[in-house]
């Protein structure tokens, strides 16, 4: 799992090609499509400003931990099939 530290808005590269991975100190992670933050608050919208806003599906606290991360390639697909 790659971090990128380069993504500062859900808009940047395009919301393409890279993930939201969210964590919870009660142990629960996930992994979150930009597109699907987007459409509840918008494309603009810096990553510092959902950390408060997001909450665990499991223990109900908030101020997760998050971090944008590079997609994961499906499996048996090269990373250069040429």
């Amino acid at each position: 799992m790659r971090i990128l530290n380069h993504i500062r808005r859900l808009s940047d590269d395009g919301g393409q090609g890279w993930l939201l991975d969210v964590r919870c100190p009660c142990g629960r992670a996930g992994w979150i499509p930009p597109a699907q933050l987007a459409a509840q608050v918008g494309w603009d919208t810096p990553l510092h400003t959902l950390q408060p806003r997001l909450r665990c599906t499991a223990c109900g606290a908030k101020g997760l931990t998050i971090a944008a991360i590079a997609a994961p390639r499906a499996r048996g697909i090269p990373k250069n099939p040429h």
